[in-house]
């Protein structure tokens, strides 16, 4: 499978991971929401693929649409990594 770099770009400035993973990378379809309590404030990671136990998640901004910083950022891959999850892919939409 040869990977269409145009849709791909295309995929990743309109935000479409979904698309991106799953029709254009060939990932599986994964739909669960990890509910992340880190410092006293709540995060909602959303799967969106996987493959070969690595998953695909981003997370939606706050309602300020601000994202989380470095550090936040982190701790919630830190926090993936205990669930038993390899490893992660995850995005911040702004």
């Amino acid at each position: 499978m040869s990977l269409n770099l145009i849709r791909t770009r295309t995929l990743l400035q309109s935000f479409d991971f979904k698309t991106l993973f799953i029709e254009e990378l060939g990932w599986g379809r994964y739909t669960t929401t990890l509910d992340v309590s880190i410092d006293g404030q709540n995060y909602a990671l959303r799967a969106i693929a996987e493959k070969r136990g690595m998953v695909a998640s981003f997370c939606e901004p706050a309602i300020d649409g601000s994202i989380p910083d470095h550090p936040i950022r982190r701790k919630k891959n830190t926090w993936n990594s205990g669930k038993g999850y390899r490893e992660t892919s995850k995005r911040s939409i702004d």
